[in-house]
């Protein structure tokens, strides 16, 4: 059928109507034999034909079943993809917290005190960028103010701690 259904001057009640009793029983079966239950189908065939009739008041439909069909289509994969993300939030919300070992804990402490002790064969300088970067959060331009030089200099002296940390660590774990 190519006839179109309304014309931009003329939407009126009846034709509203005639569309939803000529279309509405076999979208809503298509629509019921996809998703999971009556309610949800019958919100989404609300909400195809609300966009429907809108769309009409501005534009004239030349295929009104094929443009209500891909809505269908379009709105039950939008209620899938809600459905998804819901569960993955819900999961994130009910997922228990780590437990914490008394051997991770030793772990951790060896391994900063490992890096303090990396840190202290480094130039005062150079530990005490890194630690205002790392521990403190401070951007290159706040550190070079504090340390009266400028962020290039930062961004050199917390690649050369970066350095030196990496290579104690890779002796350290040669040693396990």
């Amino acid at each position: 059928m190519t006839t179109p259904i309304f014309s931009t001057n003329s939407t009126s009640r009846i034709e509203e109507q005639r569309l939803f009793q000529q279309y509405a029983p076999d979208l809503l079966r298509y629509i019921i034999a996809r998703t999971p239950n009556d309610d949800i189908a019958s919100e989404i065939l609300q909400d195809v034909f609300v966009h429907t009739i809108e769309t009409n008041r501005c534009q004239t439909l030349h295929f009104p079943k094929a443009f209500m069909y891909t809505l269908a289509q379009r709105n039950i994969a939008n209620f899938y993809r809600r459905q998804h993300i819901e569960a993955k939030y819900l999961n994130l919300l009910v997922e228990p917290e780590p437990e914490w070992h008394l051997e991770t804990q030793l772990v951790l402490e060896e391994q900063l005190q490992r890096m303090f002790e990396q840190l202290a064969k480094l130039p005062t300088i150079i530990e005490q960028a890194y630690r205002l970067a790392q521990f403190e959060g401070m951007t290159y331009q706040q550190i070079a103010a504090q340390l009266k030089v400028s962020p290039n200099s930062i961004k050199y002296y917390l690649q050369e701690a970066r350095k030196v940390l990496q290579k104690g660590f890779a002796e350290f774990n040669l040693t396990y």
